[in-house]
């Protein structure tokens, strides 16, 4: 009964080395969170890069898209062009 009103204790029993481990323990928690915190930034900033880049390769690929539409119409222009051209020698070419 006497035991019960003793407020808890940490008892001489309990070996160094137990209590060492917890501390060193501890203190690789605390430093694993800080470097995951800091890993997670990190990869918060190349995300932010990342979408800039991606917002510009899209305008670049819509340019690209907008200019070889423009390049198949002349060449297709070019083509009707040596066709007439073709077609007028051939009939400047008969007898």
């Amino acid at each position: 009964m006497n035991e019960d009103k003793q407020s808890w204790h940490v008892d001489k029993k309990v070996p160094l080395a137990l209590i060492v481990t917890i501390i060193i323990q501890t203190s690789v928690a605390v430093w694993f969170v800080a470097n995951l915190d800091n890993r997670i930034a990190v990869l918060e900033r190349d995300e932010l890069r990342t979408e800039g880049k991606v917002k510009v390769n899209t305008d670049a690929i819509q340019t690209m898209r907008v200019q070889s539409a423009r390049q198949a119409e002349k060449l297709s222009n070019i083509l009707r062009t040596v066709t007439r051209i073709d077609t007028r020698l051939e009939r400047s070419n008969r007898p």
